[in-house]
């Protein structure tokens, strides 16, 4: 490992005991509550909750190998790029949509229509714009330093596959399984699909982060 490489671990790993220790802070003196044992209580839940979230962002999130870094550095920088991606969306689609063209309702009628439709969802969307974004930033600021150390450990497993050689594939023809495997390096045959259970290997991570918290809030309870 090169200076540089160590240098960047020691500058992830500073920026989350730094937000740890700003949530710890933060729960200690706002609600009485231990922030790290609020996090393995509710823990389980978020685990299950993060992808289905995620979804909304389409399946870039959801593949994205960098949330299951063990790289510190590297790991926030991946949340990093998740919480600007919806953050881009949101500026992107923040426009003056076009008229359909096959639409066969008057100009006029439907010109009116829009307009009262798109004042009443500016005025709604400017209002939910302000909780999303609030929302993506806790999730940075409160998930993301503790899930750290919960996706070291479970997301083993998705870190060790991802980088196999061969990959698992399957087809159905009516009611008959088909199973074989190609080289990561091959071109999948037509009609054939992944079937290796590290394709999404951040909903991999949370599920068995999901068991693992839920195992351990047992013990704290």
């Amino acid at each position: 490992m090169t200076m540089k490489r160590i240098g960047l671990v020691l500058k992830g790993l500073a920026v989350l005991v730094t937000l740890f220790l700003i949530d710890q802070w933060v729960f200690s003196k706002l609600f009485g509550l231990n922030y790290w044992r609020w996090y393995l209580t509710n823990g389980a839940l978020i685990s299950l909750v993060s992808p289905i979230a995620f979804k909304a962002w389409g399946d870039l999130a959801d593949k994205h190998i960098g949330l299951l870094s063990p790289n510190p550095y590297i790991y926030l920088a991946a949340c990093v790029q998740v919480v600007g991606l919806p953050v881009y969306s949101l500026g992107t689609q923040l426009v003056k949509q076009k008229k359909p063209a096959n639409m066969t309702t008057p100009i006029d009628d439907l010109e009116t229509r829009r307009k009262r439709l798109s004042i009443f969802d500016l005025l709604v969307t400017f209002l939910w714009i302000p909780i999303m974004l609030a929302a993506i930033l806790l999730w940075f600021v409160i998930v993301a330093p503790l899930q750290y150390i919960v996706h070291l450990v479970c997301g083993a497993p998705a870190r060790f596959m991802v980088n196999s050689d061969r990959v698992p594939i399957a087809r159905l023809a009516g009611s008959q399984l088909h199973a074989g495997e190609v080289s990561r390096k091959e071109t999948q045959p037509a009609g054939w699909e992944d079937a290796s259970i590290s394709r999404r290997p951040f909903s991999l991570t949370n599920m068995l982060a999901a068991i693992l918290l839920w195992a351990l809030r047992s013990f704290v309870a």
